[in-house]
């Protein structure tokens, strides 16, 4: 028996050496270079840069350090992003960098450094004119994402977060290269999804530079097993601030909400059961004196989570859903426990966003009300092409829109002045009045000036939509690259 005892311990030792040289394996079979995606980068540099009338010349270092296929594929399109804005925002034109006594050509500069044995970091910078935070306050206002007090109040480095709000852009007009202010609201998910970080260091004149830290693998974390309703769950140890324990008179009600004080901050605790709206009969904690709780934070926002029981804090390997189930709330993925039981990881950023809507069915209720009281907005179509009109019209009626139409910008202009609207859609070539002096009477008067205009239009030169910007458009669009999608999206961000 002995001697079977010390087989089967070295017959376990050399399998989990073998098991363990297999995961790094499979990991370095899914690492790829940088250069598989930053390959296509120098040609849309080019191809944008003269579209836009500057001269841009781009540089990339660190092409040949590898990571996680899968972090390449949703890093691309947000990095395309960045260094589209840096092309479009960031640059200046050509006569102002010659008034500023900046060389003629600016620089776009992305470079890959491997930071650590699993973070990489990503640097993309520009010598252009920098943020100008005053404008994004502006906009932070304008679209009611803080008040003008607490704008007053907040220091230039947290101001410059506010670009990665949705529905902030610093451009004066929505165009197909930016200007919708989704873009990097996108990136900042994508880095919070991928458990990576993301910040921004601007100055006035002299351009802009965006660092993000990347894991170089997603196959394996390290989490904590809980076990809540009799159900085990894995919580990503990289989210988890604090493991404590509380006694039952450590707790305070607060504005209807239990809360604890640590480090002399206010945090809400909340149960993970009623997170997860699970149904099962629950533990009473309150027959407790001491129970678990775990801190967890995800930028600025920070909560505590009340488990039944905490297990083990253990590595293991991530299963991503499928395409099938491609957004699970609260979920992120599951894991296989040695036992062969499935266990889900959750997600964090979903658990944080369902504390703040954890009144349940009375503010559903109320959401509901909202929305039946909320009035059809109507919206003026400005064309004389019966076909371009009537597309248009229906387009927009499907989504439940009221729409008028005007066949030329006189037309359009008198029912303006007879009539309401929450926005107006035409064309540049028109009979009577065209679209540029539609705009301009628009913005002329006191009464209409703050509706949005969108030009629909088969103007393409720079020249022209210059000319839209200046006359006081609120996006253009180009008719041989309409979208239905697109045009929807931006109706949506302005009204």
């Amino acid at each position: 028996m002995e001697a079977l005892l010390k087989s089967a311990e070295n017959e376990a030792k050399m399998t989990e050496t073998r098991i363990d040289t297999f995961m790094e394996e499979i990991k370095s079979i899914m690492l790829l270079p940088f250069s598989s995606i930053l390959e296509m980068f120098p040609k849309m540099v080019r191809d944008l840069s003269r579209y836009v009338g500057k001269e841009i010349e781009f540089i990339s270092s660190g092409e040949e350090i590898e990571i996680d296929r899968r972090i390449l594929e949703e890093i691309k399109d947000p990095l395309m992003h960045i260094v589209r804005n840096c092309i479009d925002h960031g640059i200046e034109e050509y006569e102002e960098r010659r008034r500023l006594k900046k060389p003629l050509k600016g620089t776009i500069n992305l470079t890959v450094i491997q930071v650590s044995s699993d973070r990489v970091e990503i640097e993309i910078s520009d010598d252009g004119a920098g943020i100008n935070i005053d404008k994004v306050k502006e906009k932070a206002v304008k679209n009611k994402l803080l008040t003008q007090e607490q704008v007053d109040n907040m220091n230039d480095e947290s101001a410059k977060m506010l670009i990665f709000k949705s529905g902030i852009s610093t451009s004066d007009i929505i165009t197909d290269i930016s200007g919708r202010g989704l873009g990097l609201a996108i990136l900042y998910e994508k880095v919070q999804k991928l458990e990576g970080n993301i910040s921004v260091k601007s100055e006035r004149g002299k351009g802009t530079t965006f660092t993000i830290t990347l894991p170089i693998t997603i196959s394996t974390h390290r989490g904590i097993l809980v076990k809540v309703a009799k159900q085990y769950f894995v919580i990503p140890t990289g989210k988890i601030e604090k493991v404590i324990r509380v006694k039952k008179d450590e707790l305070k009600i607060m504005e209807n909400m239990a809360t604890i004080l640590l480090d002399e901050g206010i945090i809400p605790v909340i149960k993970l059961q009623d997170l997860l709206e699970i149904k099962e009969p629950k533990i009473e904690v309150d027959s407790r004196d001491i129970f678990p709780i775990l801190i967890v934070k995800d930028m600025k926002h920070k909560i505590g989570l009340s488990v039944d029981e905490i297990i083990i804090e253990q590595e293991v390997l991530v299963k991503r859903f499928n395409k099938q189930l491609k957004r699970v709330r609260n979920i992120s993925g599951a894991t296989i426990l040695g036992s062969g039981q499935v266990v889900p990881i959750l997600d964090v950023s979903d658990l944080i966003k369902s504390s703040l809507k954890s009144d349940g069915q009375a503010l559903n209720m109320i959401m509901d009300m909202k929305k039946e009281n909320t009035e059809k907005k109507c919206i003026i179509v400005v064309e004389d092409s019966i076909t371009s009109r009537t597309l248009l019209k229906n387009i927009l009626e499907t989504q439940g829109y009221s729409v008028k139409t005007a066949v030329d910008g006189l037309q359009g202009w008198r029912m303006l002045k007879s009539e309401k609207f929450d926005l107006v859609i035409t064309d540049v070539e028109m009979p009577k009045m065209d679209g540029f002096e539609l705009i301009t009477k628009i913005r002329e008067d006191n009464e209409l000036s703050e509706i949005p205009v969108i030009l629909v239009t088969s103007l393409e030169s720079r020249e022209d939509k210059e000319r839209g910007i200046d006359v006081g458009a609120s996006a253009y669009i180009v008719k041989s690259d309409f979208q239905q999608n697109n045009l929807l999206e931006i109706i949506k961000r302005l009204i």
